[in-house]
């Protein structure tokens, strides 16, 4: 259900929620409707409080999702919108859970050739304390990450065998299923795809390659740019952006992380497909590198609300 012309346009952002990502959705949030308002849209910031509840503002005819992590970026939120028939931004409730869980979305890819890190996948039902510590399971380095975290939430890599049980541990310590993925040497590339076109790749800068929580959201500590490419390769890098999104039906809003050995292959890592719009964020300077302006970008992703 689209927005019906002569009918009031109330556009709920909505922001906050339960995950660990909470203080950087609100960011998002807040410069999200921020940047609608300028452009003449009615939009109204709903903060959604830390046991997922909230209330839309009466009259509502859409909602800019804008939360970031678990509740957001895992199909509950797109789910709990379609049941009240508010058209909402991003991607489907399924594409977006299989998406968020970088096991399902990992086998998805290998499925479809896409080409991305080997790894491996521990399971553990017991409580924290007890967590079992599996064998290494192929040569270091090695990244730790739990299944269904953002923002590099509980990553780890890990170089040396003495750091592998604290890593399993913390990863765990976030959820019940693990990866421990191939580290992929080289340099960090994004590509941004709204509304099926991916965008300029960017580059990020990271201290000692770490793109890490503190990274992307500490002003200063890392930074990022255009990639400098060669024209094959950088085109070949944006197909595979897309293939990816195709794959994981996120066509409509998301943003491909991927690393680019020193020998021209290039990896995904993952999707994510409520990408941020704080001060450091990526999207908005990859749309910005496109020549959209934050009201264009912003409206462009508005307008495809469904």
């Amino acid at each position: 259900m689209k927005h019906k012309p002569g009918k009031p346009d109330i556009v709920a952002v909505l922001m906050g929620g339960p995950s660990s990502e909470r203080e950087v959705s609100i960011q998002s949030g807040r410069n999200i409707a921020a940047t609608l308002r300028s452009a003449g849209v009615d939009a109204r910031e709903v903060v959604v409080a830390p046991d997922a509840t909230f209330d839309l503002p009466e009259g509502t005819t859409r909602a800019f999702i804008a939360l970031h992590g678990a509740f957001g970026e895992d199909g509950q939120i797109q789910r709990i919108l379609e049941q009240r028939r508010i058209p909402h931004t991003g991607n489907r409730p399924h594409a977006c859970a299989r998406a968020f869980d970088k096991v399902a979305s990992k086998n998805r890819l290998v499925a479809e050739g896409v080409p991305t890190a080997p790894a491996a996948f521990f399971r553990n039902h017991l409580a924290p304390s007890e967590t079992p510590i599996p064998h290494i399971p192929a040569p270091l380095p090695l990244v730790v990450k739990p299944a269904r975290q953002g923002s590099s939430v509980g990553v780890t890599v890990v170089r040396d065998e003495a750091a592998w049980p604290d890593a399993i541990r913390a990863a765990f310590a976030l959820g019940d299923t693990i990866l421990a993925e191939t580290y992929i040497p080289g340099r960090e590339l994004t590509v941004s795809i709204v509304n099926g076109e991916a965008l300029p790749i960017l580059e990020i800068f990271a201290p000692d390659g770490n793109y890490d929580y503190y990274a992307k959201y500490t002003p200063g500590a890392s930074h990022h740019a255009p990639a400098e490419l060669p024209p094959d390769l950088a085109e070949a890098i944006r197909k595979t952006a897309l293939r990816t999104a195709r794959a994981l039906d996120c066509l409509a809003l998301g943003r491909v992380d991927l690393r680019l050995r020193p020998d021209g292959a290039f990896f995904v890592l993952e999707l994510n497909n409520i990408p941020g719009f704080t001060a450091t964020s990526l999207l908005p300077d990859a749309a910005r590198a496109a020549g959209w302006s934050p009201e264009e970008t912003c409206l462009r992703i508005l307008s495809a609300a469904r």
